[in-house]
């Protein structure tokens, strides 16, 4: 098993079963009440319950189903990470880089899609925002290893999955 899966496996089994399954569910009945009720704006609504849904999934899995380590464990230093993969090669190291910036793309291309007039610098807020309140929480709650560097890949993530998605209309619409 490669770096990647066991970060994304860490992820995923971080959150117990059901909690994908309330969601999950949710997200349906939701969906299919907001299309039945809701006239013009019903896609904006869509596009609320999916950020919503995808954004609790986030703070479960980074925040709220963590174990709680023993000590505080931070790192303020911005790119720190990129210092030691270059040092030792860390594979694992950049694999989590990665993995943090695919993390946050649904929200960008959540976004971007069900948001056309969204301009890019709200998404970098939304995104930094996001992702500065789950480094502060994994903080305080003794939850993970709080960082910069976490915030500048998941920024980097919403940014990339909104131009994903305004780059491809731009590509359809000529």
């Amino acid at each position: 098993m490669d770096y990647y899966e066991l970060y994304l496996n860490d992820i995923i089994n971080t959150v117990p079963l059901y909690i994908y399954v309330y969601i999950f569910s949710f997200v349906c009945v939701s969906i299919v009440a907001v299309i039945i009720k809701c006239g013009k704006n019903r896609w904006k609504y869509v596009g609320c319950i999916l950020l919503i849904a995808y954004i609790i999934l986030v703070f479960c899995s980074t925040v709220f189903f963590r174990e709680t380590a023993d000590a505080r464990k931070y790192n303020l230093l911005p790119f720190w990470s990129y210092r030691i993969i270059l040092e030792t090669n860390s594979k694992a190291l950049m694999a989590e880089n990665l993995m943090n910036i695919i993390f946050f793309l649904p929200i960008g291309l959540i976004s971007g899609m069900f948001f056309p007039n969204i301009r890019w610098w709200r998404v970098l807020q939304s995104g930094m925002f996001i992702a500065i309140t789950i480094e502060t929480l994994q903080f305080l709650f003794n939850r993970g290893f709080a960082e910069i560097d976490d915030v500048i890949h998941n920024t980097v993530g919403c940014l990339i999955g909104w131009f994903m998605v305004k780059g491809s209309r731009f590509m359809v619409d000529g």
